[in-house]
């Protein structure tokens, strides 16, 4: 708890990528509702909490991601970017649609009920 990633070692663990990734334009992030995060966490409540990684880890984890995305078909992309739990699928879709926008690369938990303690669920 309260702590996020800060190696690539503790984000590609277990084979998958152990973080979040979501964009953004004009300062308006572009993601999946805080309903539908929340959904996917035993631990979600309603205050979000996204921090980006510092920019050379983005970069390594964004390699990664853009490997990962390589690997579906179009239909595939389409049938499951909305899902939570596929934001590579999501980001990269919807970067395609709109280069103008920003991706951002990091963690994303959620404050607890003590309004101190964060809990991380990705990243």
């Amino acid at each position: 708890m309260n702590k996020t990633h800060t190696k690539i070692q503790q984000i590609t663990k277990f084979g998958a990528i152990d973080a979040h990734i979501w964009l953004e334009h004009n300062g308006k992030i572009i993601d999946y509702t805080d309903k539908e995060l929340k959904s996917c966490s035993c631990y979600g409540t309603d205050l979000i909490v996204r921090k980006e990684f510092p920019i050379p880890l983005q970069i390594e984890v964004l390699k990664l991601s853009t490997k990962i995305y390589k690997k579906y078909t179009l239909n595939e992309i389409i049938a499951n970017k909305d899902r939570p739990g596929n934001c590579v699928l999501k980001a990269f879709y919807y970067k395609k649609e709109n280069p103008d926008t920003k991706i951002k690369i990091g963690s994303l938990g959620f404050i607890q009920k003590n309004n101190k303690d964060i809990f991380y669920e990705y990243g």
